[in-house]
């Protein structure tokens, strides 16, 4: 019989952007760990990623963002409807 290897996931904020990420890797210092665009918007001499990587993680970010916007207006939605039956 074959043992299911078990792998724990961690998940961590940024503290800078509030970006949720996840690793599997225990970290001593959560509060300073930072996203990797973060990283690349305080260090932009350092960004030597190609042209097409920078696009494809600019869409990625933005369709993120637009995500949670949709996320946070369902609940804000749910939030007033709640709000309107208890009236």
């Amino acid at each position: 019989m074959i043992k299911k290897k078990f792998k724990r996931i961690y998940s961590y904020t940024c503290s800078l952007t509030d970006e949720i990420f996840k690793t599997t890797r225990k970290v001593d210092n959560p509060d300073e760990l930072i996203s990797l665009y973060s990283y690349y918007e305080m260090n932009q001499d350092l960004d030597d990623r190609p042209e097409f990587i920078k696009k494809r993680a600019e869409v990625e970010r933005v369709q993120r963002i637009e995500k949670e916007k949709t996320r946070l207006a369902a609940i804000a939605a749910a939030a007033v409807a709640q709000n309107d039956r208890k009236e």
